[in-house]
C-alpha cells in the first residue's frame, strides 16, 4: 500500500511540474486587391482568390506561394500585363508555458496594388475597413493570346513587423 501511495504521489507531482498552458492559435492571413483603369482582367493560383474580385475586400487566405497574372490595356489598341510569384505568411502561436498559455499569432493583411505601371505589394499592420468598393474584376476572357515578355524580372522582398513577402513580376506585351 505504501509504494502505490508513493507512486500516485510521484505521478501527481509530476503532473503538476509537467502542466502547461496551452499553445497559442495561428494568426490569419488576408490579402485585398487595388487596380487602376488600365486592368482589364486578374488571375492568381490562390484557391482563396474568387474568380471576380472587389477592390478593398479582405480574402481569408492560408501560406504559400501563389502564381498571378493581369491584363491592362489603354484603350487605343496597346495591350499589356504582368505576372509573377507573391508568398503569404502566417504567424504562429506561441508555445504555452508553465501554467500559462501562449499568445495568438498576429493576422497578416496583404495588399496588392494592380496597375498599368506594375505590381506594388504592401503589408498592412491593420485591416482597412470601411473603403467603397471601386470596382470589380474578373478573369482573363482571352486565354489564347499571345504574351512576349519584355523587360527583366524583378523579385521584392518586403519585412513587416510580423511578415515577409517575397514577390517576382515580370512585364509582357499582348500580340
Amino acid at each position: 500500500m505504501k509504494t502505490l501511495l508513493i507512486f500516485l504521489m510521484l505521478i501527481i507531482t509530476f503532473g503538476l511540474f509537467t502542466s502547461c498552458g496551452s499553445d497559442g492559435d495561428d494568426g490569419r492571413a488576408y490579402i485585398s486587391f487595388t487596380a487602376d483603369w488600365y486592368v482589364d482582367w486578374y488571375e492568381d493560383s490562390n484557391s482563396a482568390t474568387p474568380y471576380t474580385i472587389y477592390q478593398y475586400t479582405d480574402y481569408e487566405t492560408s501560406a504559400g506561394s501563389f502564381s498571378y497574372e493581369y491584363g491592362c490595356s489603354d484603350g487605343q489598341g496597346s495591350y499589356w500585363g504582368y505576372y509573377g510569384t507573391y508568398t503569404i505568411t502566417i504567424n504562429q502561436g506561441e508555445e504555452g508555458g508553465f501554467l500559462s498559455s501562449g499568445d495568438d499569432g498576429a493576422d497578416n493583411y496583404f495588399r496588392m496594388d494592380l496597375s498599368g505601371w506594375g505590381t506594388s505589394f504592401y503589408l498592412l499592420k491593420d485591416n482597412v475597413t470601411g473603403k467603397e468598393v471601386k470596382n470589380e474584376l474578373s478573369g482573363n476572357p482571352n486565354k489564347s493570346q499571345t504574351k512576349v515578355d519584355v523587360g527583366d524580372m524583378e523579385i521584392i522582398t518586403l519585412h513587416g513587423k510580423t511578415a515577409i513577402m517575397v514577390i517576382t513580376k515580370q512585364r509582357f506585351i499582348i500580340q
